[in-house]
């Protein structure tokens, strides 16, 4: 996402400056906020006038802008290009100066203040040394945003010009292609590099990965992986070749047997929305009493495993957590309680469970709380409400043996939605920018 802010231009003899003036990168307008705030997961908490930000004098600098950016779900990375990062505007005849840019990143309840960099001496001194042109650097870096789509395009594109105006190949079109090109290139060689390393494993754990990041709802994950890479191969084919050429062959094997892979699974889970919608096949949660034989398991472990590896808990003792006798268990399965088993929910008190985290919830010790571990669905059954069904069969199983709280965590949005419904849920501890947050209901 690009943000190109106005600011304020200089006063002049016949009055003052310009406030919140489009920017002088190819005088680019700002995006509506709304229009951001609908393409990408960020709520814009404040855009306003730098009030007396242009300096004082008989006729004054235009105001700049004051925004503060919420990061709603998901993590991200940001750089801000800006000048007067350490000195405002001068002013002249005796005016006073315009106000400096400040950056301030609020996160763990924290404020950083990141340093101005791009006029700092040592970051100079070693692009001379080296011989690069700073600005050639940051049009590379330009480059390689993604995706490479609509107003992103036509707003970097002025960005990228920009830069090469200020540089030693201002006039040189061929060479500024060549720059272009080679920011197309990492760009491309980033959105491949990661699932050429490894097999199809590695390929889904990092996928999965990348969803939890992004706050993407599991039945999400293949889907949108097809897309990425469908929509990499049929719109960027060319790069995408020079890219996969420049690769050792057991990496190129490794990229291509990854997208059939996830190409396989998406028909797999088409074929099972097709038995669910037609078939009206049903989905049975089930109270586990009896002990489990080897093979069932075997078949919760492969489930488990399909977990992003932040959501499993007991990964280190799966199967000893499962025998143990205070461990509330109940499984989703396919047609009736006999079923095959694709899901299920587990948990236990409290006290078994060490989250690590720089809090500590008031209820431990008190043998009246019940913690919910993330619910594992088999892939492809995710979205026909089976984690919806065996939450809430797994409420019934705590309050039944007489706890008084259930706790888990959740997406922020995902327990928002919950307290709309449910009066006794509530946020324990936010956690940014991961929005992956720790909840408790009182039952």
């Amino acid at each position: 996402m690009y943000v190109i802010s106005g600011g304020g231009y200089g006063g002049n003899s016949s009055g003052d400056g310009l406030s919140n003036g489009c920017s002088t990168i190819g005088i680019s307008k700002t995006t509506p906020v709304e229009v951001m705030e609908q393409f990408y997961p960020v709520l814009f908490e404040e855009y306003s006038l730098h009030e007396g930000s242009g300096g004082s004098g008989k006729q004054r600098g235009g105001f700049g802008v004051n925004y503060k950016i919420k990061l709603r779900r998901g993590t991200a990375k940001i750089s801000m290009v800006m000048d007067h990062g350490r000195f405002g505007p001068q002013g002249v005849l005796g005016g006073s100066d315009g106000g400096v840019n400040q950056v301030h990143v609020e996160r763990n309840a924290e404020t950083y203040i990141p340093p101005h960099l791009s006029k700092d001496q040592n970051i100079q001194k070693l692009l001379a040394d080296a011989n690069l042109d700073q600005n050639l650097i940051c049009a590379i870096i330009s480059r390689t945003v993604y995706p490479w789509i609509g107003d992103i395009v036509t707003n970097t594109e002025k960005l990228i010009q920009d830069y090469f105006s200020k540089s030693e190949i201002k006039d040189n079109k061929e060479r500024q292609k060549h720059f272009r090109d080679l920011g197309h290139f990492l760009s491309i060689s980033d959105r491949i590099g990661g699932y050429s390393l490894g097999d199809f494993q590695k390929a889904m754990e990092m996928a999965k990965m990348n969803a939890h990041s992004s706050s993407w709802h599991p039945a999400f994950i293949v889907r949108r992986s097809v897309v990425f890479f469908e929509d990499m191969l049929n719109n960027e084919p060319d790069m995408c070749q020079r890219v996969l050429n420049g690769l050792p062959k057991h990496m190129r094997k490794n990229f291509l047997d990854n997208i059939v892979g996830f190409m396989k699974l998406r028909q797999e889970e088409i074929q099972i929305y097709n038995q669910f919608v037609y078939d009206g096949l049903p989905l049975v949660p089930c109270i586990q009493k009896s002990t489990l034989s080897d093979d069932v398991l075997d078949e919760l472990l492969a489930i488990y495993r399909e977990l992003p590896k932040p959501l499993q808990f007991t990964r280190d003792d799966f199967i000893e957590s499962i025998s143990d006798p205070e461990t509330i268990l109940n499984m989703l399965r396919i047609g009736d309680s006999n079923g095959r088993i694709i899901g299920f929910a587990k948990g236990g008190p409290l006290e078994k469970y060490n989250f690590d985290l720089d809090f500590e919830d008031r209820n431990r010790g008190k043998n009246n709380t019940v913690f919910l571990e993330p619910v594992a669905i088999k892939n492809g059954y995710w979205g026909f409400h089976g984690g919806r069904e065996l939450r809430q069969l797994f409420m019934m199983q705590v309050q039944s043996k007489g706890y008084k709280f259930m706790t888990s965590f959740a997406m922020r949005d995902v327990i928002d939605e919950r307290k709309e419904n449910d009066k006794n849920v509530v946020f324990v501890k936010k956690f940014d920018p991961e929005r992956w947050d720790y909840f408790r209901v009182t039952l």
